[in-house]
């Protein structure tokens, strides 16, 4: 009987231990489980966030990248960063991103599903504070002070960016040995819509419905006193600049609105510059796409008021399998105060416009690698030129007078109406396009090239 109670109980011990052993096993993974959901700060920073840093140092061997403390709510679904530093190993170029947080995780998706990477992400918000990357070879840095991107929505909102070199223009000009252009750019709101932000972090493809920026302003200086730069490489027209996104790269529309974009040109140093301004500013471009399809264009439609009275419209169309500078641009100008280009002309040309009734423009123009050949039709009467001293600015003196009195008789074609018949003349646009010239120079200087054929200057 004692011999049976022992088989017995061995018997029940059997199969008790391993029980025991589950119960066990399971308290310990409910309590590890629970202390990673209440301390998942110390497992994110401790293995997670050196992870991340070491993939990207791989993925990216130029540059380092240093992530704050970074704390996370589970059952919120939220992780949040105090900052976020990248840096090129040669210092030329670090970003730096404040406070920033990811909204909408779902994490019981991402550890019951890990695979399903959509599901994960389908809700989240990205949201950073300021962001500031800061070009030191160009001496430029570029700013926003709030970025959100929604995945759920499939937008993204980017305020107050700003571009601009960190120095004055005086020293910005300094240091350069050759011609240079500054910029300032200032975009309070950019707005993007449509975006797939999975197919861009997986897929590596951009594509965007809409893109809007409001309230712009541009302001461009260029310093003409010195010599344009022998070895500087060819600027890149549209096309040839999205040929160079690796990845799949479209964009529906693009709007931009700006409240003005100033031109000027330094021609002497620590002188007033030479100012052309255009406010009130609109522009559509579509079929932004580096895809080099045939019959299909890239168009930008675009209208501004010059010195904020006359109305400037332009449409450009560029194919989009275009070989480089080979386009089409056309466009009207409506009744400007001729004096008003003054501001130009006195300091640009050494010569100022006494008088003179301009009453609209038409002009189109095509571009085949680099040549510009077209007609302009310009309205005008009573055109008169004072030629000025080229330090003075002054009209005094006699050879002064005289040259003034020479080109207005010989060289200035004063008035351009329809005769008795309706004919007028028009302008002859040719003009090739020089080394140097970018897209937007080449617009410009073959339509200059079409006044001057016309009106003499």
């Amino acid at each position: 009987m004692k011999h049976q109670l022992n088989i017995d109980s061995r018997y029940h011990l059997f199969w008790k231990v391993p029980v025991y052993m589950y119960i066990t096993c399971g308290i310990c993974c409910i309590g590890i489980l629970v202390l990673l959901i209440y301390n998942v700060d110390t497992l994110i920073n401790s293995v997670v966030k050196q992870r991340i840093e070491r993939a990207f140092v791989e993925r990216y061997p130029a540059y380092t990248l240093q992530i704050s403390t970074i704390k996370a709510s589970y059952s919120a679904g939220v992780v949040r960063c105090d900052s976020i530093t990248i840096v090129s190993r040669d210092s030329s170029v670090k970003i730096s991103v404040a406070s920033s947080s990811i909204k909408g995780i779902h994490f019981t998706s991402l550890l019951s599903n890990y695979d399903d990477l959509q599901s994960v992400v389908s809700d989240i918000v990205i949201e950073t504070g300021a962001v500031v990357v800061t070009l030191q070879k160009s001496r430029y840095t570029l700013k926003c002070t709030r970025l959100v991107i929604s995945n759920a929505d499939s937008n993204a909102i980017v305020e107050n960016i700003a571009y601009q070199p960190y120095i004055s223009d005086e020293e910005f000009f300094t240091k350069q040995v050759y011609r240079q252009s500054r910029y300032l750019l200032q975009v309070p709101d950019m707005h993007i819509r449509g975006v797939s932000f999975y197919s861009l972090f997986t897929n590596n493809q951009f594509y965007a419905r809409s893109v809007t920026l409001k309230d712009v302003k541009l302001d461009v200086l260029v310093n003409t006193y010195k010599p344009n730069n022998p070895k500087e490489q060819k600027p890149l027209m549209p096309m040839q600049a999205l040929g160079l996104i690796s990845q799949k790269f479209k964009i529906d529309s693009l709007v931009i609105d700006m409240i003005y974009s100033k031109y000027s040109e330094q021609v002497h140093k620590n002188t007033t510059p030479a100012l052309i301004p255009f406010y009130k500013v609109h522009a559509l471009i579509t079929g932004i796409n580096n895809a080099r399809t045939t019959n299909s264009l890239l168009t930008i439609k675009t209208y501004g008021y010059l010195f904020g009275n006359g109305k400037v419209s332009v449409n450009v169309q560029i194919p989009r399998d275009s070989p480089g500078s080979t386009f089409k641009y056309s466009g009207t100008i409506g009744r400007v105060d001729l004096k008003q280009l003054n501001s130009y002309l006195r300091i640009a040309e050494n010569r100022r416009l006494t008088s003179g009734v301009f009453i609209g423009a038409t002009f189109s123009v095509a571009v085949g690698k680099g040549i510009a050949r077209g007609k302009s039709r310009f309205l005008y009467k009573d055109v008169y030129i004072t030629i000025l001293d080229a330090k003075t600015k002054s009209s005094a003196g006699v050879v002064n007078s005289i040259r003034t009195f020479l080109v207005n008789l010989f060289t200035i074609h004063g008035t351009n109406l329809p005769d008795t018949s309706g004919k007028v003349t028009n302008g002859i646009v040719k003009y090739t396009q020089k080394r140097t010239d970018s897209f937007f120079q080449l617009i410009w200087f073959s339509f200059r090239s079409g006044v001057e054929n016309i009106i003499g200057f």
